[in-house]
Parts: structure tokens; C-alpha cells; sequence
């Protein structure tokens, strides 16, 4: 059977693989992680986090109304579902069923942006 690619290509896509990860993580991790907290750098992220802490508290059910979003209306959560489950299930995982707040802080700061 023909392998896909070679044995020295393939020691070429991780090191690319590597270098695309240093370029996005390394710049901005002393602005995300400080001692015991993690600092999004989003409203979007603040957002998509508080509601995989609720989904942690609640596993597997998401909120479907959200009072936070706009003052004075209750409105339907304004995303798709997948993205918050996806992530609430790892933290989960991670957490062995009840992951503390910080561990998903941490999950979610690695967990790749939309």
C-alpha cells in the first residue's frame, strides 16, 4: 500500500503544523493566562464562556433562553448550539464530570476560535 506522503514530508507538515501554532499561541499568552485567571480577549469569547458554564452545571442541557442578552427582552440564545456542547464536553471530560470553573477557563482559551 503507497503510503500518502513520505516520511521526511511528513516531518515537514508537523513542523508547520508546530510553527502555525507558535505564531498564533505565542504572541498573546501572557495577555490571556495570568496567575489564576484567564483574561479572553473578546466579548464573544466572555460570551461563549459563561454559557459553557452553564452547560457544565447542567450537562447536557443548554441554556435556551438568554436574560443576559438584551436588557428588558427575553431572546432565544443567539447561537448555534454545537460550538458551546462541543466545548462544554470537554471541560467536562477533562473535569471528570464536574470541572471547576478555572478548567474551563483553561479548556476554552485553547479551544479554537469561531
Amino acid at each position: 500500500m503507497e503510503l500518502l506522503l513520505e516520511r521526511w514530508q511528513w516531518t515537514i507538515v508537523v513542523l508547520l503544523c508546530l510553527l502555525a501554532l507558535w505564531i498564533r499561541v505565542a504572541p498573546r499568552f501572557s495577555l490571556v493566562f495570568h496567575s489564576g485567571f484567564v483574561n479572553f480577549q473578546g466579548g464573544d469569547a466572555w460570551y461563549h464562556v459563561r454559557v459553557a458554564e452553564n452547560l457544565v452545571r447542567h450537562f447536557p442541557f443548554r441554556i435556551a433562553v438568554d436574560p443576559y442578552l438584551t436588557y428588558g427582552r427575553v431572546q432565544p440564545t443567539a447561537t448555534l448550539p454545537t460550538y458551546d456542547w462541543i466545548l462544554g464536553l470537554v471541560a467536562w471530560v477533562a473535569g471528570a464530570g464536574a470541572p471547576s470553573d478555572s478548567l474551563l477557563h483553561v479548556v476554552a482559551a485553547w479551544y479554537p476560535a469561531r
